[in-house]
């Protein structure tokens, strides 16, 4: 059954037949009626670029400076590592960029890999500015130092004097500390689908977010080394908390409530396109075919929406500084696909118990989150018609709904 997942849904197109409601409505999921359900492009450049700079500012420039001065050793080499590693960025963006336009769907690595190898190796805007705003404020204050002659960490003799001896292996730490603050460079990639567009505007929202970000840390960088010596930088818990603090006076609560803006922002950002990588996975039927489903008003997809708010609970007292045992993890996480795959593809003859549970999960979940599957355009071979010409059937002989339009 989770192997004929996507067929199940171009069948809904090809049939006209089931009881009530499901039968009458189509799917389209063949490729050919415009009436079908699907993924709105409704996300513009601005609104593009909104996703990118939301995705990758989150709280990192208000506490990774700490990591990445400590490890560069001298403000002038940190100012570099944020340069160049902004560059780094930017080109690993383009590559997305290239993929995003030769394989226009939804999911991110997900949708390429499946592509590329087979099944086997298969937002608000508002938060966006509120922490643009926020960095600006820093921006600003450091412009302010500068005009009064605070810059003395940034005269080449001094910027380059090291507080420690350079190493190699520590440089190295600093690029990985910052990199980790550049992250969610390819988050726009997750949403290909809703994009206007995406031939045009998924290059255009990296050349103008990447560069945009870019200038953004290093001039935060810049502002905090005018207000605190690398010692003080050094000894902070969070860099941007204690410049208000020395820059702010009574007003220095608006860092904290500024990091927690941008924070929540992040988390926004990351929910509407992550959701995304679950839907793509459902609907080529390698998860739970709930979650490839779309509302039927909304055309949002609301079963992977939710089961992302779940993953998204996280360990209060979790150490948040980010160091590189986090590789080790983000190992373990991706073993836990393991199983996955084995359930979801590589097992072929399931229990009839196993399907019939399946199929009455998904049910209940399309009758509580009213979705259904999206219209989706693909080609259709000769031999997958014939697999298609039945229409969906529960093991009670009910037919899930399916919808004209939104």
């Amino acid at each position: 059954m989770t192997d004929n997942g996507p067929r199940h849904r171009s069948s809904a197109s090809g049939s006209s037949s089931g009881g009530g409601e499901a039968g009458d409505a189509k799917d389209g999921g063949g490729g050919g009626g415009g009436g079908g359900v699907a993924l709105k492009k409704e996300i513009g450049l601005v609104s593009a670029c909104g996703i990118i700079v939301g995705n990758i500012i989150g709280s990192g420039i208000f506490v990774s400076p700490k990591g990445v001065m400590e490890n560069a050793s001298s403000v002038g080499l940190a100012l570099i590592v944020w340069i160049v590693t902004g560059v780094i960025t930017a080109i690993g963006a383009l590559c997305y960029a290239e993929l995003g336009v030769t394989i226009p769907k939804s999911g991110g690595d997900y949708s390429y890999v499946k592509d590329i190898f087979g099944g086997l190796a298969g937002v608000q805007d508002m938060f966006t500015a509120g922490k643009l705003l926020a960095l600006g404020l820093i921006i600003i204050m450091g412009i302010v130092q500068i005009c009064k002659g605070e810059y003395y960490w940034l005269e080449p003799a001094n910027a380059f004097e090291p507080f420690q001896e350079y190493d190699v292996g520590l440089i190295a730490l600093a690029f990985l500390q910052g990199s980790f603050a550049y992250g969610g460079w390819n988050f726009l990639n997750y949403v290909t689908e809703e994009l206007v567009d995406p031939y045009v505007n998924l290059p255009r929202a990296i050349f103008i977010s990447i560069p945009l970000v870019t200038f953004v840390y290093v001039f935060a960088n810049i502002a905090y080394v005018t207000a605190m010596s690398p010692q003080e930088l050094l000894a902070s818990n969070a860099v941007a908390v204690t410049f208000g603090e020395k820059l702010l006076g009574v007003m220095s609560w608006i860092m904290p409530i500024s990091v927690a803006l941008s924070t929540f922002g992040g988390v926004n950002g990351s929910l509407f396109t992550s959701s995304r990588l679950f839907f793509a996975g459902a609907r080529e039927g390698h998860l739970p075919r709930l979650l490839a489903m779309i509302h039927v008003k909304r055309c949002t997809p609301i079963p992977a929406l939710l089961f992302t708010i779940v993953l998204r609970i996280r360990q209060p007292d979790l150490h948040r500084p980010i160091k590189p045992l986090v590789c080790g993890i983000g190992l373990a996480i991706m073993l836990t696909g393991v199983p996955v795959y084995f359930l979801g593809v590589y097992w072929d003859n399931k229990p009839q118990c196993f399907d019939a549970f399946v199929d009455k999960m998904t049910y209940v979940g399309q009758k509580f989150c009213m979705v259904v599957y999206p219209a989706e355009t693909r080609s259709v071979d000769v031999d997958e018609m014939k697999e298609v010409s039945a229409p969906l059937t529960r093991e009670d002989g009910e037919t899930p709904m399916f919808a004209e339009n939104c």
